[in-house]
């Protein structure tokens, strides 16, 4: 069951989606449902569904502050904003690295994470059922690359939400401090930035100088959204796909201002090359 916030606020809609859900139970169906069905359905308790989340309940006493020291190479997918394809590319990676024979672990902070066999979810993006923060969100995220080292895998897969630095300081929303969080708990050898095709070239170099100042490591490659955008009359944007002349354009002007080699994420032969390219780099 995905987000259903929206849905609900339509009477007939709500009823249906309960109607379904009760049909769900009555046949001894496994719900795994994005958001908290206690706060939408009174007949339900938390023993009828499973809904990813952390909560304080959760949170990992670090003794003295203490880290566990993580022993397995680190890739991360951060972005400039979100709906870049970042969960999209991170399932693709994951599937090239499991058909080379590698042994892949994986956090996901996108709800769905657990369905697509990561070993845990860290849901902070839409909706978020991620209650701690801070030191908390570091200490719980190093115990769960703790746990993931000790399956003795190959490398560990990591992916972000949104935005990692702020556009502007108009409105409190724009500040990505779970982002940051994230960062900091996870500090992956090498990142892999999503940008999306009309993000100003400041703003890409201003993200990658972030993350290579603020953690010590590497945003080795970009990966380009297939997707545009054009303003229309009304001011509201029209997303559109991206032509492969048209891709291929931006990805060249992207990797002169940067420096870092481009892969479209729609493309499967730069995917192939991607994760080639990644290998390349955890080996040296």
């Amino acid at each position: 069951v995905g987000h259903i916030s929206q849905l609900i606020k339509f009477a007939e809609i709500k009823k249906t989606i309960e109607k379904f859900l009760e049909q769900c139970k009555s046949s001894n169906k496994y719900i795994y449902s994005l958001d908290d069905l206690r706060y939408y359905f009174n007949s339900f308790t938390i023993k009828d569904y499973f809904t990813p989340r952390v909560t304080k309940e959760d949170a990992i006493q670090a003794p003295l502050g203490k880290l566990h020291y993580i022993s397995k190479p680190l890739v991360g997918v951060f972005g400039t904003s979100s709906v870049q394809g970042k969960f999209t590319l991170q399932l693709e990676l994951r599937e090239r690295l499991i058909e080379k024979g590698y042994l892949v672990g994986q956090i996901g902070s996108e709800p769905t994470a657990l369905l697509f066999g990561m070993e845990y979810c860290f849901p902070f993006g839409h909706n978020s059922s991620v209650k701690i923060s801070r030191y908390d969100t570091i200490a719980y995220l190093n115990k769960c690359l703790y746990n993931i080292c000790n399956k003795n895998v190959d490398l560990i897969l990591l992916g972000c939400q949104s935005r990692t630095v702020q556009e502007d300081n108009c409105n409190l929303v724009n500040y990505p401090l779970q982002q940051i969080e994230f960062l900091l708990a996870t500090q992956p050898d090498i990142v892999i930035l999503c940008v999306n095709p009309w993000d100003i070239e400041e703003y890409i170099l201003r993200t990658i100088n972030f993350i290579e100042s603020i953690i010590c490591s590497k945003v080795i490659a970009i990966a380009i959204s297939p997707v545009s955008r054009m303003l229309k009359d009304d001011n509201s944007y029209q997303y559109i796909s991206l032509g492969d002349e048209e891709s291929k354009e931006i990805s060249q002007k992207i990797t002169m201002a940067t420096g870092r080699k481009v892969y479209r994420i729609s493309n499967k032969e730069d995917m192939d090359s991607m994760c080639d390219f990644l290998l390349v780099n955890l080996s040296e």
